[in-house]
């Protein structure tokens, strides 16, 4: 059978280096194809890229046996789950993007059973593994631009994580932002339809209507205070005003009264300017209003003699 191409899961495991590729090819060329190549029905390479390579440079034809079976990314991983020049983060990483390729990552999670693809069954490396292939997805979800470099060994697993989790964190933050922000233009527009709908426009966000209604808020009810305040102080002048005279009033009936020997402390008794001056008229009964006008008669006749 003629090898018409590489699988697309085959690529995602990297190539021997120039040197590696020479020493293999002169290995092939001592002893022979130990194991041939693998290919699919149609002639798509899923095992033994760099094997091919050694034998073009060592002249010697490749041996090829077709797959019969129906899961290519499990062979594919399985045929390269012992590549000794990969670290464990290169190697989860290719396999993460051959499994992502073959849809079995959703929803920033893998598939059940994925994550045991890979591994050597041995219990510390297993656990070790399967940390390793939940950040590679982590890599692919939130900062795949990275994902090469980890395959190629330029840039460890554990950076390329780091780095994918500052990215999902500023995301998941702009994320909660909108919501809040959406949030925020809900309950100013609830507020204004209850409170102040002429406010609402289609020119503007709810939130800048709500803040133009508070500000005009804040203005009137600022000018409400003033007004308030200058309407106290007009009064306070009037009432000083009126204690003023009827302190006056009293301080020269008084004398007055004394010299006409009139008792004019009986039916002044309790008098007050300050209740006078707040138009408090309450603490004054008829028997001190008709006293004070007898008075005031005897004082009006005592001034015409």
């Amino acid at each position: 059978m003629n090898i018409v191409g590489v699988h697309r899961y085959a690529d995602h495991f990297p190539m021997l280096s120039d040197g590696e590729l020479d020493e293999l090819a002169e290995s092939i060329k001592s002893v022979g194809l130990l194991h041939p190549l693998t290919v699919t029905n149609d002639g798509l390479l899923l095992d033994g890229r760099n094997r091919l390579e050694a034998c073009n440079r060592a002249g010697v034809e490749a041996r090829i046996d077709v797959y019969d079976g129906d899961d290519f990314a499990e062979f594919v991983i399985a045929c390269n789950v012992g590549r000794r020049h990969m670290s464990t983060g290169a190697r989860a990483m290719s396999t993460a993007l051959v499994l992502e390729a073959d849809g079995r990552r959703n929803d920033g999670r893998w598939k059940r059973g994925s994550v045991q693809i890979g591994d050597n069954g041995e219990s510390s490396i297993n656990s070790a593994w399967i940390k390793a292939l939940k950040d590679a997805g982590i890599v692919l979800d939130f900062a795949p631009e990275f994902a090469e470099q980890v395959v190629a060994g330029t840039l460890a697993l554990d950076a390329a994580f780091k780095k994918a989790c500052e990215k999902r964190d500023y995301e998941t933050s702009l994320l909660e932002e909108e919501k809040r922000a959406e949030q925020r233009e809900t309950d100013a527009r609830a507020f204004l339809e209850a409170k102040a709908p002429d406010y609402l426009t289609d020119n503007e966000p709810p939130s800048v209507s709500k803040a133009r209604w508070e500000a005009d808020f804040k203005r009137e009810a600022a000018t409400a205070r003033r007004e308030a305040e200058e309407a106290e102080r007009a009064a306070k002048a009037e009432r000083d005003i009126r204690y003023s005279l009827y302190t006056g009033c009293a301080q020269s009936i008084l004398p007055l009264a004394a010299k006409r020997k009139i008792p004019a402390a009986e039916f002044m008794d309790g008098f007050n300017a300050k209740e006078l001056a707040d138009l408090n008229a309450s603490a004054y009964t008829a028997d001190k209003i008709e006293g004070a006008i007898s008075f005031l008669s005897d004082l009006l006749e005592w001034t015409k003699k």
